[in-house]
């Protein structure tokens, strides 16, 4: 029995897109060749399939005529990258919990630049939003200083 057809990203599938961002556009005889760098020679079947897979998935798109199509991303690094993080919080069940992101946070060393970007993100939730997350810390705290 066939599986369900994924509209996630495989890893070799992400590779071509990576290629494709960092290219713009490209022909299946560019994609073939930097598949190839990094690992064996990739035969060009292999490369069109990885191709039309993707363009039946909607992450690109096929222009010009048959046997010289250039391929096009349809979608950003940044929402893809966007998407499949949605996708694994959604599989085990966090969804978008904060909880995740500062457990994700706390294994990195973040540069100033990443700090400040952090900062702005919080500004623009709102003093609300703070207010909302602060609450639960405070009760933790003195939780955990009872106990």
């Amino acid at each position: 029995m066939a599986r369900k057809p994924s509209r996630t990203l495989t890893e070799r599938e992400l590779q071509v897109m990576q290629i494709l961002w960092t290219l713009g556009e490209a022909r299946l005889g560019q994609v073939q060749e930097a598949l190839g760098r990094d690992s064996d020679p990739v035969a060009p079947s292999t490369a069109a399939t990885l191709l039309g897979i993707l363009v039946n998935k909607g992450y690109l798109t096929q222009q010009g005529r048959l046997g010289r199509y250039l391929y096009v991303p349809t979608h950003s690094r940044e929402e893809v990258t966007r998407g499949l993080l949605d996708d694994f919080l959604t599989r085990v069940a966090l969804d978008r919990s904060p909880s995740f992101l500062i457990q994700l946070l706390k294994g990195e060393t973040l540069s100033a630049e990443d700090r400040a970007a952090l900062r702005a993100i919080l500004r623009e939730a709102g003093p609300g939003s703070q207010r909302q997350r602060s609450q639960p810390r405070e009760g933790d705290s003195s939780q955990e200083s009872a106990s």
